[in-house]
């Protein structure tokens, strides 16, 4: 540089020049982050400007995209430095947990993670791929595996509570040829079982009819599908006997039973045994079945009514004898107590014109044991000479059903074989005649 001084007198001087360093600013190494997760780009102190690319003005920069970012940085001296990075993305294991879900109370649902995981973590606890569930929550899942990147699912489950299902009789019991309605409530669309004794099986409400003692069952379906159910009991009456005036019949069976049905309160039923020209009628508890219970009461007269001689009076803590005799008439009267439910009974009757089975036994007549039976009895009869006899069973009409011969003993063993449930009777021929009766139940 030239200088002149004032009096025009000439000389010179120099001027030193120095370069200020530009800031260094430092952002590191190009990384990259998980899934959805974002980085804070740093650019550091002591610098009074930042300018970023593509923009920002601050010291740092939260950045939540792949790219490549840069900054320029201004020092007190006027002086810039810049610096670059490049963000990737890592993706962690695919999960989807799918659509949040509703179903009904009762039924387990599936939650699964998929297979891109290797770990997993559920807010349940458990670690399992997959889970069961059956409550209302919001079920999330953490998944690892494969890189250092950790995913998330989450799914809202809703349990729909079942229909409160309820089913009533317009009456109950019923009698054996009565129906009833049932009703039902508490759902939309409803089906019965067994079906076989209703008007329909389905809808209501619906007409039951049962035979006996039945219990339907209904199920309910609610508008979302859910279901609730109920089951009423709908018991039917045994039927009245009344009043059986006279069994004209040498033998036979009185048949009360009332199987998987209910006694009317002091329901009365009455038999007289009056047969022609018989002297002495027999009967016997003892055949198929007893079921009297306390309260219930059986008794037999000797007589036309009962105010006869009383020969026997039965309950379930008393068992009858095996066999009562009354002289000409016999009456029998059978008084139900509605708290019970005993099956009735079933008697063998006959008289002493009807010979053979269960009578009193005579010496040198036949005898048959058991009696009445269900697969086979012992049949014997005088035969000291073991003379060829033919035994014959034939039924109350006369037509034959068995016919055997060469029997030369005096025991034989009938088996039932195809032989009906009924009365039948037998003979055994040549060179005398015995004659019998059999019940096969």
């Amino acid at each position: 540089m030239k200088v002149t001084d004032v009096y025009g007198c000439s000389g010179y001087d120099t001027i030193t020049a120095s370069f200020l360093p530009d800031p260094v600013v430092d952002l590191g190494k190009d990384t990259s982050v998980c899934g959805s997760a974002g980085i804070t780009l740093d650019a550091g102190s002591g610098f009074t400007g930042y300018q970023w690319s593509p923009s920002g003005n601050t010291r740092t920069l939260y950045v939540t995209s792949e790219g490549n970012y840069s900054v320029t940085v201004t020092d007190v001296n006027g002086c810039t430095g810049s610096d670059a990075i490049t963000v990737t993305r890592r993706t962690g294991p695919a999960v989807d947990l799918g659509e949040d879900m509703s179903f009904c109370q009762g039924t387990v649902s599936t939650l699964d993670a998929g297979t891109a995981g290797t770990s997993w973590l559920w807010s349940t606890g458990e670690t399992t791929r997959s889970i069961q569930v059956s409550e209302t929550d919001t079920y999330w899942v953490r998944v690892s595996g494969g890189t250092d990147c950790i995913s998330y699912d989450t799914v809202d489950v809703q349990v729909l509570s079942a229909p409160v299902v309820d089913v009533i009789a317009a009456k109950n019991p019923i009698n054996s040829k009565d129906s009833t309605l049932l009703t039902a409530t508490g759902a939309s669309d409803y089906a019965w079982s067994p079906a076989e004794w209703l008007s329909s099986g389905t809808g209501s409400p619906v007409y039951a009819k049962p035979l006996a003692n039945t219990t339907f069952y209904l199920t309910g379906t609610d508008s979302d599908g859910c279901q609730g159910s109920d089951s009423i009991r709908i018991n039917v009456f045994c039927p009245t006997e009344g009043r059986n005036t006279v069994i004209d019949d040498l033998f036979g069976t009185i048949d009360f039973t009332c199987a998987n049905r209910v006694y009317r309160n002091n329901d009365t039923s009455t038999w007289l045994l009056l047969p022609k020209a018989a002297s002495l009628v027999y009967i016997d508890f003892n055949h198929g079945t007893f079921d009297i219970h306390p309260g219930d009461t059986v008794r037999v007269f000797e007589g036309h009514d009962n105010t006869g001689k009383l020969l026997a009076r039965y309950n379930n803590n008393r068992k009858p004898s095996s066999r009562l005799v009354a002289n000409y008439e016999m009456y029998i009267e059978f008084i139900t107590n509605a708290s019970g439910t005993g099956e009735g009974f079933k008697a063998y009757f006959w008289t002493d014109l009807a010979g053979g089975a269960n009578d009193v036994p005579v010496p040198g007549e036949l005898k048959i044991y058991p009696n009445p039976f269900s697969e086979s009895t012992i049949i014997e009869f005088p035969n000291p000479d073991f003379a060829s006899y033919r035994l014959i069973i034939m039924d109350v009409s006369g037509k034959i059903h068995l016919m055997t011969g060469e029997i030369t003993g005096s025991r034989y063993e009938l088996q039932r074989d195809n032989l009906e449930n009924v009365f039948y009777i037998i003979e055994l021929v040549v060179p005398q005649v015995f004659r019998g009766r059999i019940l096969i139940e």
